[in-house]
């Protein structure tokens, strides 16, 4: 294969690389949504020049987080511990509070499958269960719901494009 040949090919690959990383990704929802109510949104794609991908695809998930007291008894290699390091004896138990965050929903659409991506708006409807919490960002009864839409963009041979947003039901 002659030199001109591999270097046309090489400045070909690395204009695609740049292409992918400058692919961009904007969610726009409405600014609320009631339980129940369908989510609508518009997701829009910005790229310099048409790329390939293996596919495009939206999520929404729902995100709960729970703080957990945890107590314990105190074994004698820890009142040794805090001996050792000056902490008045006060009691035998021991208590830490731990953060778990879990995933109680997720529903996937696949807004494309693998072929040529060019920028434009891409639309999203999403069915959550009528049951479904609201969003809360206070602690109520040591727990809080978040709401996300994240979308990903898989391009191959380069860092896909993602963005994730936080929408608000209420």
């Amino acid at each position: 294969m002659p030199i001109r040949e591999i270097i046309r090919k090489k400045a070909e690959f690395l204009s695609k690389q740049a292409n992918a990383l400058s692919a961009k990704i904007k969610i726009i929802p409405k600014s609320s949504y009631s339980l129940g109510e369908p989510i609508d949104l518009d997701i829009e794609l910005a790229l310099r020049s048409p790329i390939e991908a293996r596919g495009f695809e939206a999520k929404l998930v729902c995100i709960e987080t729970r703080r957990e007291k945890i107590v314990r008894e105190m074994d004698t290699y820890d009142r040794m511990q805090e001996r050792d390091l000056g902490v008045p004896y006060s009691t035998h138990l021991h208590t830490s509070t731990r953060t778990i965050e879990k995933e109680i929903y997720s529903q996937k659409l696949q807004l494309g499958k693998k072929g040529r991506y060019e920028s434009g708006i891409y639309h999203a409807r999403f069915e959550p269960p009528k049951s479904s919490p609201a969003t809360s960002h206070a602690w109520h009864d040591s727990r809080k719901i978040v709401w996300k839409v994240l979308v990903k963009l898989d391009i191959p041979h380069a860092p896909d494009a993602y963005a994730q947003k936080e929408i608000v039901i209420a």
